[in-house]
């Protein structure tokens, strides 16, 4: 049994910019390939990497058994906008366990002083979560949906959407 960890970067900005905003609910497809792949970039560990790592379509190959978590990030790291997932959805629902949201404690080391960035380290700790599945049917390939909304650094929801990617199971 293997992790595969999926962390997905989403460019609030320009989607903001380019994107009619959708409601949850009724969230705004990004579209497919080339079209969203412009607002997110989705990458995983290159030993299960099957194709398009970069690309809004990451395709990871994977076993049965295996776990995969989710993650989401924008570039600015939260500073400007957060994505927060939720509503996965699949036409081959008994191909995986659903995804449940885990919380989860990182710890982000920074230098102490700015002037020494080797070092000596401190660590501050902040909340987060992963969304877990495990694969439970071989031979498949599970295409999948995420939806996230997107906030803003006073908390408010400015959208929802909503993209589709692929899991191969072997």
């Amino acid at each position: 049994m293997a992790e595969h960890q999926i962390l997905s970067i989403i460019d609030c900005k320009s989607i903001l910019s380019n994107v009619p905003s959708g409601t949850i609910g009724n969230e705004a497809n990004l579209g497919s390939w080339n079209t969203s792949d412009q607002f997110v970039f989705m990458i995983a560990s290159g030993d299960f990497l099957a194709s398009d790592q970069g690309k809004s379509e990451l395709n990871i190959g994977a076993h049965s058994g295996d776990i995969v978590q989710w993650t989401v990030t924008d570039p600015t790291s939260g500073q400007e906008y957060s994505p927060v997932l939720y509503g996965f959805t699949t036409g081959n629902a008994a191909a995986l366990t659903p995804p449940q949201m885990i919380s989860e404690t990182l710890n982000v080391f920074q230098p102490q002083n700015v002037q020494q960035p080797t070092g000596p380290f401190t660590s501050t700790s902040y909340p987060d979560y992963v969304w877990q599945s495990t694969l439970v049917k071989p031979g498949v390939q599970i295409q999948y949906s995420w939806k996230f909304v997107i906030i803003d650094n006073n908390g408010t929801n400015l959208g929802a959407y909503t993209w589709d990617p692929f899991i191969t199971v072997s």
